[in-house]
C-alpha cells in the first residue's frame, strides 16, 4: 500500500506474464493434438519426398533459426503420383493400405435442388480413407461407399445445409461446373474434428476426378495426391 505504483506495475506485469504463459500452453497443446484422434495413429505415415535435384547455386535458407535447421535444409514435397499408392501396396507386404487424397480441387460450386453453394473442402479420395483414418460414417455402407464413381459423401453439416431434416441418402447433387454429371448421396460422414489436418465438406472417389485418366496414364509424371500409408501391426 505504501508503494502503490510499483505494486501496480508488478501485479499487472505478473498478470500479463501468467496470461501469456497460459495462452502459449493452450496453443501448443492444441497444435500437438492435431490428428491424435486417429485410432491407428501409431501406424500411420504421410509420405514426403525429398528434394534430390542438385540445382546450381542453390543456397540454404537463411532465417533467424537457421542454426537449428542447418542439418535439415532439404525441401520436402507432399504431392505424389496417384499410381504410387497402388504400386507401394503391391510391393510391400508390411503395408496394410494406402489412401490417396487429392486436395487440389477443393473449391467447387455445388448445386443441390435449386440452390448453388460454394464449398472450400471438396476432397477426392478412395475406399481406404475410412479404413485407415478415424472418420466415422453416420449413414451408408462403408464396404461399398465408393463402389460407383457417381457416389458422393457429405459431412453432417453439409447434409443439413443442403437438405435440412430430410434424409439425404439417394438424393442427387451436381457439381455446378460440370453440368453433365450428377452424384448420388451414398453416405453421411461425421464432421471432421477441428484438430484434423484433413477437412472435408464433400468426399468423392478418385475415379470421379476429371483428371483421373490423365493421372493414371502419366503414371509417375504427374504429382497430385497426398498419400497416407497404414502399416500392419
Amino acid at each position: 500500500m505504501k508503494n502503490k505504483v510499483i505494486s501496480f506495475i508488478n501485479i499487472v506485469g505478473l498478470s500479463f506474464s501468467v496470461a501469456l504463459c497460459l495462452l502459449l500452453y493452450f496453443y501448443i497443446s492444441h497444435e500437438q493434438s492435431y490428428d491424435s484422434f486417429h485410432a491407428k495413429k501409431d501406424r500411420l505415415y504421410r509420405l514426403e519426398m525429398t528434394d534430390f535435384w542438385n540445382f546450381e547455386n542453390k543456397q540454404p535458407d537463411k532465417h533467424i533459426f537457421s542454426f537449428l535447421t542447418r542439418d535439415n535444409d532439404n525441401k520436402y514435397g507432399l504431392a505424389f503420383p496417384l499410381v504410387t499408392a497402388t504400386d507401394m501396396q503391391n510391393a510391400f507386404p508390411e503395408i496394410e493400405a494406402v489412401t490417396a487424397i487429392d486436395l487440389n480441387n477443393q473449391q467447387q460450386l455445388i448445386k443441390a435442388g435449386d440452390q448453388v453453394y460454394s464449398e472450400d473442402h471438396v476432397v477426392y479420395t478412395d475406399e481406404n480413407f475410412f479404413k485407415l483414418l478415424s472418420f466415422s460414417l453416420k449413414q451408408g455402407n462403408i464396404k461399398n461407399i465408393f463402389s460407383s464413381k457417381n457416389n458422393i459423401i457429405l459431412s453432417e453439416k453439409t447434409a443439413n445445409k443442403y437438405f435440412g431434416n430430410d434424409n439425404p441418402i439417394g438424393k442427387l447433387i451436381q457439381l455446378a461446373n460440370d453440368s453433365t454429371r450428377l452424384f448420388t448421396v451414398a453416405g453421411i460422414a461425421e464432421n471432421a474434428p477441428e484438430n484434423s489436418s484433413i477437412q472435408f465438406d464433400l468426399l468423392l472417389p478418385n475415379i470421379a476426378s476429371p483428371d483421373y485418366e490423365k493421372n493414371i496414364n502419366e503414371r509417375f509424371n504427374n504429382e497430385t495426391h497426398i498419400l497416407i500409408v497404414g502399416l500392419r501391426d
